[in-house]
């Protein structure tokens, strides 16, 4: 990185390609997306989504969340220009008043949202093409409706593309929250050696008493949630990542990454660098593939690192795990997100 951004690296090396900005992506048609529930406007009208980035405070709203920056040249989607499916298990689950919905990652390249209200699914759509591109396909897969993506998210080799799969999760979570559904559950219970997390999520209080005059949950609600989240990602047996939605927010964090290190690592940082957009340290010897007391140290700086997190306001928010489907290969990553009025 250039300039006195505070990872820049100490060791000169062929540096990675830069996914600060998505390459752009090919698209047949130019897009644009349905007015959101809470703008004035009448039904069925549409008009182009605003992209903004907010001041300085490193917090996102309604439109600024960080996908939304690159959504100017990824393009969006309407009923005008791309013929979808009809809408399938739109209402959530429920039970008294608990709502739960579910998006599950599957293969290398889906995304299937099951009983998910309506109102989601173009936000989800934003928020996939701004984080990761190209939508190849939109179908209707067992009663829930079914994204197929370019390329392989979920069968991402460690490189460029495991980073892009990674902001993808961040965005889909970012987007849900900011909508009052928080993540309850991460997990894999397919036996299928593909396949991947399920995620699932309860809609806020909150948020759920907006839309009580609906009857199911189906309408969007009338506000939304400023969401602060960024996700910790190890890689290898040596390395820590840090991928945030703002640069201020990415140097507060690496700044409580590195005093964990500092204080409970016996080796040194061999090295900081940017890659591919995030922040990342690599360790001298193994937290992370290691016995004996490189074992126990390395699990004391992960414990440093979840008490200053705590300190600062970020609680864990959940822990995703991706890959091609091999245990060996398979990448687990933490999300952290800001506890405010709404959540935590």
């Amino acid at each position: 990185m250039k300039g006195n951004t505070p990872w820049a690296a100490v060791e000169q090396e062929p540096a990675p390609p830069s996914y600060n900005t998505l390459p752009q992506v090919q698209t047949p048609v130019q897009y644009e997306t349905p007015v959101r529930a809470n703008s004035v406007s009448s039904v069925g009208q549409t008009r182009p989504r605003t992209l903004e980035s907010s001041a300085s405070s490193g917090s996102f709203t309604e439109s600024n969340s960080y996908h939304h920056q690159q959504a100017s040249s990824l393009g969006t989607i309407t009923d005008q220009t791309m013929a979808l499916p009809a809408p399938t298990t739109s209402a959530s689950f429920t039970h008294k008043n608990v709502r739960i919905s579910t998006v599950a990652l599957a293969g290398k390249d889906k995304i299937r949202l099951i009983g998910t209200p309506a109102y989601l699914t173009p936000e989800l759509r934003i928020a996939i093409q701004s984080s990761w591109g190209t939508i190849q396909r939109e179908s209707s897969y067992g009663g829930s409706h079914e994204f197929k993506l370019q390329g392989n998210p979920w069968g991402a080799s460690p490189g460029p593309d495991l980073v892009r799969s990674q902001r993808l999760i961040l965005a889909i979570l970012e987007a849900m929250a900011r909508l009052g559904w928080d993540l309850v559950l991460s997990t894999d219970i397919s036996q299928r050696q593909r396949d991947q997390d399920t995620l699932y999520f309860e809609q806020n209080a909150t948020f759920a008493s907006d839309d009580a005059n609906s009857g199911d949950g189906t309408k969007a609600p009338s506000r939304t949630a400023n969401v602060e989240m960024f996700a910790v990602c190890f890689h290898k047996s040596d390395k820590i990542r840090v991928l945030a939605m703002a640069i201020p927010q990415t140097q507060k964090v690496t700044a409580l990454v590195k005093q964990a290190v500092a204080s409970q690592w016996k080796y040194k940082i061999q090295r900081e660098r940017d890659y591919c957009g995030v922040f990342e340290l690599k360790l001298q010897g193994n937290p992370f593939w290691s016995g004996g007391e490189e074992f126990v140290q390395g699990r004391m700086v992960l414990a440093q690192m979840l008490a200053n997190f705590r300190a600062e306001g970020y609680r864990v928010y959940g822990s995703v795990c991706i890959g091609p489907g091999s245990e060996d290969d398979q990448v687990d990553f933490w999300i952290f997100r800001r506890a405010d009025l709404f959540w935590g």
